[in-house]
């Protein structure tokens, strides 16, 4: 009896792993509470403790977003955006998307959907610098 019960419980526990990674990444957004302007990359990363799901970058202009799944629905992706320029934090902003319906497997398929929007000081770069 006393086997059958430990392989069920690690089962169980194998299971809920499993489903949990199927879902993607669940970043703990609040951490970026300590992100502050002026902050290298290397101080995000750190701060963060995890590398962004999806990262752009042109010259000396950078973009990463972080995702938060809903691992237990599966219905929505919450994401910070934290944008750099000459290697520094300008900017961050959170922003969601619904995924009703969808394949939530990848919380990159949905970067910069849902009600993403660019903060003024980067449109305002990008109108100046390009």
């Amino acid at each position: 009896m006393r086997k059958i019960t430990l392989a069920v419980t690690f089962l169980l526990l194998t299971g809920c792993a499993t489903v949990n990674d199927a879902f993607g990444p669940n970043q703990d957004l609040s951490l970026a509470g300590s992100i502050n302007s002026g902050m290298s990359p290397s101080d995000v990363l750190r701060v963060m403790q995890d590398k962004p799901v999806a990262r752009e970058f042109a010259g000396d202009y950078e973009e990463w977003h972080y995702c938060d799944s809903d691992t237990w629905t599966g219905r929505a992706h919450k994401y910070l955006a934290i944008y750099f320029i000459n290697g520094s934090v300008v900017s961050m902003k959170p922003y969601g998307v619904s995924v009703r319906g969808e394949s939530v497997t990848d919380c990159g398929k949905f970067v910069k959907q849902g009600n993403y929007s660019e903060p003024d000081v980067v449109r305002e770069y990008r109108v100046k610098y390009r």
